[in-house]
């Protein structure tokens, strides 16, 4: 995941854990929707709804795991 994402989804986070009660959980769920939609991907990262598209679910999540594979050391 881009480090913006992850900055929006720990943004997100931390906004509806402050919100009173959870009342603004649904209105703010709308907002950090629209900043997820303008992730930009660096070369290099992967893209897990691009390669669902291209190859189908199975082999997107074989590839997300191969991609993010660290070998015990």
């Amino acid at each position: 995941m881009p480090a913006d994402g992850i900055v929006i989804a720990k943004e997100a986070f931390r906004l509806v854990e402050q919100t009173q009660a959870y009342q603004g959980e649904e209105v703010a769920s709308y907002l950090f929707h629209a900043f997820g939609t303008n992730l930009q991907f660096a070369p290099g990262e992967f893209n897990f709804v691009k390669a669902r598209a291209q190859y189908g679910t199975k082999e997107a999540f074989r590839l997300r795991d191969e991609h993010f594979h660290v070998p015990e050391p």
